[in-house]
């Protein structure tokens, strides 16, 4: 399935663009999403202006079954492979499970793009989400979609909360 997300900030583009790629967002939105229980960014690397990243991500159990299977929590922990282009406020990413047999069935990639707006930003995200599992494949991607909406709707309050107060460093301090 092919999904669309977006939020607007009242925040700078350049401020909200800081704040996303900050060594210590990890910090600051587990502290503020009620559904994030950790976040880990696990390697950096800048090469002719392009950063990529390896960040891990443990949601709250949010999905208990997917029709008539029990869902585990860690089947839902994925690490996000992504590369950022600063000139162009864009980040392409594939969110790859941390669990093998989930990883095979199931692939999950998009862009990220800030866009200046009147009073701020925007903030769209558009992907997409394939499970390999025949009959149960497309309910599981409305659930998960769902679910996962959800989680990156509370990130993007975080963000603004964070944003607003100047960034990681000034939120944390």
């Amino acid at each position: 399935m092919k999904f669309e997300l977006s939020h607007s900030f009242d925040v700078d583009i350049e401020t909200v663009w800081q704040t996303i790629l900050h060594p210590d967002l990890p910090k600051a939105l587990v502290r503020e999403v009620k559904d994030l229980m950790e976040m880990e960014i696990l390697d950096v690397e800048e090469d002719r202006g392009l950063i990529s990243r390896k960040v891990r991500y443990r949601p709250a159990p949010m999905i208990k079954k997917v029709g008539p299977k029990k869902v585990e929590p860690r089947w839902m922990e994925w690490t996000e492979h992504s590369e950022a282009d600063p000139a162009r406020y864009r980040i392409e990413f594939e969110n790859i499970p941390r669990v093998a047999q989930v990883a095979k069935l199931m692939r999950n990639t998009g862009t990220l793009e800030l866009k200046p707006s009147r009073h701020g930003c925007t903030r769209v995200i558009r992907g997409e989400l394939k499970i390999k599992v025949p009959i149960l494949g497309r309910l599981a991607e409305g659930i998960i979609h769902r679910h996962a909406a959800l989680l990156v709707d509370q990130e993007a309050q975080a963000t603004v909360r964070i944003a607003e107060k100047g960034g990681v460093e000034a939120y944390l301090a």
